[in-house]
């Protein structure tokens, strides 16, 4: 059944290559009727299958939908499914590769403006894969750590233990897309972002989304907070990655933590 759905080819030479490669053949695992043939039972189910996986990759990027229009979009999802056919058992792993397969299907030789205009659909694709992750990763709701006793004083002291919410994701992107992807998920207007260098920390607080472009001493900072770290050394660790001193960066991460913690992208680490 599985080589007949997602296998390439016609109907005709889907069955003749299951049955070279498993001796089966259609009707030796198909019911059939007077009304409706084997061929015609395969046929309709591995329609339906693919209209429930191309529904599945237009509900996870809606804004990439309503910007390329129905029609490109599903040729690009169609030839997604093609090339990449689903291995897991849950669909929520079906767009994971999307981006990567809209970047590895670009023509290879196109004029610089061309090129941008190329790289909006994958940057925005990535970013919408990463809004899912962030929605379905575990997050700090139930298990919000507040500050610990004394931690002003520990905090200034660079002792506090911190830690990267399981739910952030930190992107890269080739355009500031924030707006532009706001304005599409609410139907308005609005002018295509020019090409310029872009960091984002998306995460969640009360089961909310919470997304904002971020400085690099602050995509470096949450980058050394993924495990429990003491913010002295994730405030060395960050200071090396961008090559700042570390006392001007010390006292910048001070006073921008709070902004992290409310924004559910870090947390307090217990102490052992």
């Amino acid at each position: 059944m599985q080589a007949v759905v997602t296998g390439r080819g016609t109907l005709s030479a889907k069955l003749q290559a299951a049955e070279s490669a498993y001796r089966l053949r259609a009707e030796d695992v198909v019911a059939t009727s007077t009304d409706v043939t084997e061929r015609k039972r395969l046929e309709i189910y591995a329609s339906g299958y693919v209209l429930r996986l191309m529904e599945c990759l237009r509900a996870d990027f809606p804004c990439l939908l309503a910007w390329l229009g129905p029609s490109v979009f599903d040729a690009f999802a169609k030839a997604y499914l093609v090339v990449q056919p689903p291995g897991s058992y849950t669909l929520f792993d079906l767009s994971a590769r999307f981006p990567a397969f809209l970047a590895a299907t670009q023509p290879a030789s196109v004029g610089q403006s061309g090129s941008a205009l190329l790289d909006l659909p994958v940057d925005m694709a990535r970013m919408e894969r990463a809004m899912v992750e962030v929605l379905r990763a575990p997050g700090l709701e139930a298990s919000w750590t507040h500050p610990p006793a004394g931690t002003p004083d520990g905090l200034l002291a660079g002792e506090a233990l911190v830690q990267a919410s399981p739910c952030l994701r930190l992107l890269t992107l080739r355009f500031p897309l924030l707006d532009f992807l706001a304005a599409l998920a609410d139907g308005r207007r609005h002018d295509v972002p020019p090409p310029v260098f872009s960091r984002v920390a998306l995460g969640r607080r009360d089961y909310s989304l919470t997304a904002a472009e971020i400085e690099g001493w602050q995509f470096a900072f949450l980058e050394a907070c993924r495990e429990p770290t003491s913010m002295s050394v994730a405030t060395a660790r960050a200071a090396e990655a961008t090559g700042q001193p570390p006392g001007e960066l010390a006292a910048q991460i001070l006073l921008w933590v709070p902004v992290a913690l409310d924004q559910g992208w870090l947390t307090y680490a217990p102490s052992e």
